[in-house]
């Protein structure tokens, strides 16, 4: 997760092999797999824009290649119903991508990616340009496949939202440097310094105040708090629930060089 121009999909590209690294290893399950190929590495990739070929039906992009891996007329067929079905696609199978909604051009992208039933699914913000509605929807169908199949996916996005709605695990970046390695919910009950604060945008409202021998009193004098730090000037911090949770803040002082010095829950 973060912003345009952190990095992300410069990662998910390296992943994939589409992309050479100029330093650093790709270690996969125990192997090296930095110079390896992108047909040997068990990952499918799901791109921002689909990537769908306009004059060809949506069964045949979903299925394109796969008779050169050598699989048969029966086995593209019998994959092609089970993620179509998966991915409630199958009335849309013969028409071409210009006849299809957004909705149904994205599920078609998954359902390429999936029909090769890779080890990892790499995912580059594949839901942007879909309206909040459609996006929810598809969002849980990709967290029910996930863990139907039990696969592993990579999912980049700029949306603390969706990162609430599909992560276990959160990698937040920002100009190609990892500043948090953890939970959303860690995330917003803890972050370690303000910098992360800051990425975080909306989910979090701050002031700055000042210390004075425990007591913490805000630039014009309308928030007093008390807090056991040195006197000085600091951050405070009150974090937003993170979807689903129960209704409670985090409250986080950070001091002058935007390390977390303090914090209490509820």
């Amino acid at each position: 997760m973060g912003a345009s121009g952190s990095g992300k999909t410069s990662i998910l590209r390296a992943l994939a092999g589409l992309q050479p690294i100029e330093s650093g290893k790709i270690i996969l399950e125990g192997t090296d797999i930095t110079d390896a190929p992108p047909s040997s590495r068990g990952m499918a990739m799901v791109f921002q824009n689909m990537a769908l070929f306009p004059h060809t039906r949506i069964k045949d992009n979903i299925t394109y290649g796969l008779s050169a891996l050598g699989w048969s007329k029966q086995k593209i067929q019998n994959r092609l119903d089970e993620v179509s079905e998966k991915l409630k696609i199958q009335d849309v199978l013969n028409r071409y991508p210009g006849a299809c909604s957004g909705g149904q051009k994205q599920r078609a992208g998954i359902a390429r990616a999936l029909i090769r039933d890779p080890r990892i699914l790499l995912l580059d913000e594949p839901f942007s340009s879909l309206d909040l509605n459609l996006k929810e929807e598809l969002l849980e169908e990709l967290s029910v496949l996930q863990r139907e199949k039990e696969m592993t996916m990579i999912y980049v996005t700029h949306d603390r939202h969706e990162a609430e709605s599909v992560s276990d695990r959160v990698i937040l970046l920002k100009d190609g440097t990892k500043l948090a390695d953890t939970t959303m919910q860690n995330l917003y009950e803890a972050p370690d310094t303000l910098e992360i604060v800051r990425c975080l945008g909306s989910a979090m409202d701050s002031i700055e105040v000042r210390a004075d021998h425990g007591i913490l009193i805000s630039e014009n004098g309308a928030v007093t708090l008390k807090a056991p730090v040195e006197d000085g000037e600091y951050t405070a911090v009150f974090s937003r629930k993170i979807k689903g949770e129960k209704d409670k803040a985090s409250f986080l002082l950070y001091d002058s060089y935007g390390k977390l010095v303090f914090r209490k829950n509820g």
